[in-house]
């Protein structure tokens, strides 16, 4: 029997797109996407985040063409799931993260679906 080494039920697109999120423990900040799928997003912060915090996250979509004339905010809950380095440091300018979707209202998980379908970067 052959194991696949890929444990990731959404396929990820390699993407630069904002990303603004609020917790009560961290306030709020903006990152910056390196890539996305349905399920979650691995994003660069300037700040340390502790892992399994949880986040509320709005992604900024671009316009649907045809139908929308500014970015496409899509709401969801988030959880820290891991974060490079694992330690604040004060000689750290970024952090990697990684984001787990917790939770997404039907229509924003729908209006990210079309848009990752409209992608071909997928690695």
């Amino acid at each position: 029997m052959t194991v696949s080494p890929e444990k990731r039920s959404h396929p990820r697109v390699k993407d630069r797109l904002t990303l603004r999120s609020t917790s009560s423990a961290q306030g709020a900040s903006e990152m910056s996407t390196t890539d996305l799928s349905l399920g979650g997003a691995q994003v660069v912060a300037s700040r340390f985040v502790p892992l399994m915090t949880r986040v509320e996250v709005t992604l900024l979509l671009p316009p649907e063409e045809g139908i929308e004339s500014g970015p496409r905010p899509v709401r969801a809950d988030a959880v820290v799931v891991r974060v490079h380095p694992p330690a604040p440091q004060a000689e750290t300018e970024h952090y990697q993260i990684a984001l787990f979707f917790s939770h997404m209202e039907q229509r924003d998980r729908n209006a990210l679906a079309r848009y990752l379908s409209s992608q071909s970067r997928v690695f």
